[in-house]
């Protein structure tokens, strides 16, 4: 480390910079690029909204340029980064901020900072806000970065360019067959729903009402579970790491009480199938108004059962009449409750079914458990990658 000298991240920044508060429209000279265009560090420049930016002194305020680097300051993906390197005319959205990095940093070694355990720590610890966390301009400038001279900034970046273009090969043949077992397991679940000869029923007509609470006047100084949507895990459909949160720091979208056994199912961009049940004994648990919680009847119906059908493919399909928004694509609850399901006349017919689902897709299931294990690895290399460079170590 006697060649890295430790500065913060607004010394080396010629300008740390809010993004646009704006609109988007059908046509116009400028994309409007927003946090949830950035996906897995890529854009998608032809999917991009058009703003509706027109005042010179404002382009040239916000028109992004190659080597800025883009962070979401809000929401689940706060801190996560970009690095603009091709650019169409664009200009960034306001819940991103840009950072126009100094001549005497390379900009791509500044990006993989960025995604070192070293900057997580500390823009964990910049993080305001329980439920909706946010870290602003001024929190991302205090941001500690070692700092060698240029030309081994340079070779630091060469270095990790070459191990994880070969990483990252792995890491999207990973995906793809992961992609695949999905794929196989969509099949698996039409076809046992298919081949049901039983009368159809709406779900909303065999499930318990359920009831909202204000946890904060609710509980106070007490404990509660949230569940939210980074609560779910979508691979495994399961629940990971809700948050224990006492009652007077709850979000305002905490409110819906659910039991153990109940099902939550993400009603915002619902294809991502957010969705769980809830296996745990969970002190007060409360999950976000994003989430339709469903409770069955237990006389009427089984719970696997229904878990099973509303992660099949044949519910996207019946779903996918009722989304509304372009930006955040959701159905209510009301329409997710009003499709139907082929209801089995008795309780052990729904669990003979779930029994052969479970049969068929165990094997299956393994397998992508055995290939997230590896993704989760070769993530994890990177990251140790990462914090071998940034102590001088790589």
């Amino acid at each position: 480390m006697d060649n890295f000298k430790e500065v913060l991240v607004k010394d080396i920044a010629k300008k740390i910079q809010y993004g646009y508060t704006g609109k988007t429209v059908k046509s116009g000279n400028y994309k409007y690029l927003r946090i949830t265009d950035i996906q897995n560090q890529k854009v998608d420049w032809d999917n991009v909204p058009i703003s509706d930016i027109s005042s010179e002194p404002e382009i040239e305020k916000y028109k992004l340029e190659p080597n800025d680097i883009l962070f979401a300051r809000t929401g689940a993906t706060v801190g996560k980064s970009f690095l603009v390197e091709e650019v169409q005319n664009s200009i960034f959205a306001s819940y991103l901020i840009r950072i126009k990095p100094k001549e005497n940093i390379y900009p791509k070694f500044l990006y993989l900072f960025f995604q070192s355990e070293n900057y997580w720590q500390q823009i964990r610890g910049h993080e305001v806000g329980a439920a909706q966390p946010n870290v602003n301009g001024q929190k991302l400038g205090l941001i500690k970065i070692p700092l060698p001279k240029m030309e081994i900034q340079k070779v630091i970046v060469s270095k990790l360019d070459e191990i994880f273009l070969k990483i990252d090969k792995s890491i999207l043949l990973l995906e793809e067959n992961l992609k695949h077992s999905k794929a196989l397991l969509l099949s698996i679940l039409d076809e046992e729903f298919g081949k049901l000869d039983c009368k159809q029923v709406e779900i909303g007509q065999i499930l318990e009402k359920t009831i909202n609470l204000n946890p904060i006047t609710e509980f106070k100084e007490k404990e509660f579970t949230y569940i939210d949507i980074t609560s779910i895990n979508n691979v495994q459909y399961s629940i990971v790491n809700p948050k224990i949160l006492k009652g007077k720091d709850a979000p305002s979208r905490a409110k819906k009480v659910v039991k153990q056994g109940d099902i939550v199912f993400a009603t915002t961009r619902p294809n991502l199938k957010n969705i769980a049940i809830v296996k745990e004994d969970y002190i007060n648990p409360i999950a976000s108004t994003g989430f339709c919680v469903l409770r069955p009847l237990e006389t009427k119906l089984n719970n696997e059962y229904l878990f099973y059908f509303l992660t099949s493919q044949k519910v996207q399909e019946l779903i996918t009449p009722f989304i509304k928004g372009a930006q955040y694509p959701a159905i209510s609850d009301k329409d997710l409750l009003s499709i139907k399901i082929p209801l089995p006349n008795s309780i052990s017919e729904q669990k003979k079914v779930v029994s052969t689902i479970k049969l068929i897709t165990d094997t299956t299931n393994n397998f992508i458990n055995e290939i997230q294990i590896k993704l989760d690895n070769l993530k994890a290399l990177k990251s140790s990658l990462l914090d071998q460079a940034f102590k001088g170590e790589l």
